[in-house]
């Protein structure tokens, strides 16, 4: 490890045994960041949807959390982690919906009682069956940034609380200069606390859940430079490398977010072989994430580790018309990247048409469709043709002898 990695250790925290497989490049680009607030008109709004994580209530009250607590109506409580630690909240409900509070215990005493709450605001106020409170801003100790909680509350027959959703309220932002210009990057702490960390990965097909779950550092690049980022192409959690421009960089943020850093280096690489031309796929490891974009081989060479893959998407082109499925489900858990070493996964056609009926009650009958690539990928029945979603399948109800009976088209739900 020479002087300039040394340095970067120290000044962003322990770096990972990433380097012992990695060559570095040239000076690390520093880019300077500003902490901004998310409001509706954020060009950057899709990097904090990302990053909003939905919490269940607890079945049972953790009372061995719980030492005092004022009197509380209709009480629900979560656990979330904050950073590198785990804080209970209590939502409580006035019997009538009217108001509710929160209170959030950051220090760990469970001393409820003497904690000031925060006032709830009804957003659906008027609507006599539902309540959506938003609490907030909350700020985190020993940080500027904030957060705010909303909670989807049903008022009848009986109050029944959704899950806890927490949004973090600020973003970083810099300009990344590389060869073509500059990038708009975007950073968000969706652990809501701590460090700017790259993403750890579950074991399991619940590896992204986790994400979500726990909280993680995302980051979003105005690839297309269009002033907005793409929910699926230009966000994504934050790994040890990122690629841009064909070149990959590990991304490192300073604990305070004053500052990220980007040292270009070069990764041992291996081969994903898809064999089906057209396929696009965004695929995340602890050492990297990255879109993997649609062309006439079905092959990338990525750095070596083991991926999961989050979005992914097949383009056709017949008679000179674009068509488009979006995938539903990838099916498999993940695949592992090895150095100098194909993987071969074979996705994509023949699709098989897959379909269950359930009934929706009276004569109603729901019917879920989906179409099954190679690999156990499923793909959603509504293709587009030059970016536009055609009609929904076509339908023939036949008798026992094969007379036409009826016929139509299916409505998406």
């Amino acid at each position: 490890m020479n002087l300039r990695l040394l340095f970067l250790v120290g000044f962003f925290g322990v770096g990972s045994l990433l380097w012992a497989q990695t060559e570095t490049k040239g000076d690390p680009i520093r880019v300077p960041l500003k902490m901004g607030v998310f409001d509706e008109r954020s060009s950057c709004g899709n990097l904090m949807h990302q990053s909003v994580r939905g919490i269940a209530p607890l079945q049972k009250v953790p009372a061995d959390q719980i030492k005092s607590t004022p009197k509380l109506q209709n009480p629900a409580y979560c656990r979330v982690k904050l950073g590198d630690r785990e804080v209970l909240v209590i939502m409580d409900v006035e019997s009538e919906a009217q108001k509710a509070k929160l209170y959030i215990d950051f220090e760990g005493k469970g001393l409820f009682e003497t904690l000031e709450p925060v006032e709830g605001v009804d957003r659906r106020s008027g609507d006599g069956q539902y309540a959506n409170f938003e609490f907030g801003p909350v700020t985190i100790p020993e940080s500027p940034a904030s957060f705010t909680v909303s909670c989807f509350v049903r008022k009848q027959p009986n109050l029944q609380f959704q899950s806890f959703q927490f949004h973090p309220r600020n973003y970083w932002a810099g300009k990344l200069p590389v060869a073509d210009g500059e990038y708009s990057v975007f950073f968000v702490n969706g652990r809501l606390g701590g460090k700017f960390e790259p993403a750890k990965l579950a074991a399991g097909e619940k590896a992204f859940q986790k994400i979500y779950q726990d909280g993680a550092t995302f980051i979003g690049i105005d690839f297309d430079k269009n002033g907005f980022l793409d929910f699926q192409k230009e966000v994504f959690p934050l790994a040890e490398l990122m690629q841009v421009e064909g070149k990959y960089y590990q991304v490192r943020v300073a604990d305070n977010g004053s500052e990220a850093q980007f040292q270009e280096v070069i990764p041992r690489l291996g081969v994903l072989d898809t064999q089906c031309p057209g396929l696009e796929l965004f695929v995340l490891s602890e050492q990297c994430a990255t879109l993997l974009a649609a062309n006439e081989s079905g092959k990338w060479e990525l750095p070596a580790g083991k991926y999961i893959i989050r979005d992914f998407e097949l383009h056709q082109q017949e008679d000179g018309v674009k068509w488009r499925l979006q995938g539903g489900n990838p099916g498999s858990a993940g695949f592992e990247i090895k150095p100098g070493e194909p993987t071969v996964i074979a996705f994509g056609p023949p699709l098989v048409l897959k379909y269950s009926m359930a009934s929706r009650g009276g004569d109603a009958v729901g019917l879920d469709m989906a179409l099954q690539g190679q690999a156990g990928e499923t793909y959603r029945p509504k293709a587009e043709r030059l970016d536009r979603r055609e009609t929904g399948p076509k339908f023939t109800i036949q008798n026992e002898s094969g007379e036409k009976l009826s016929e139509g088209y299916f409505q998406y739900g």
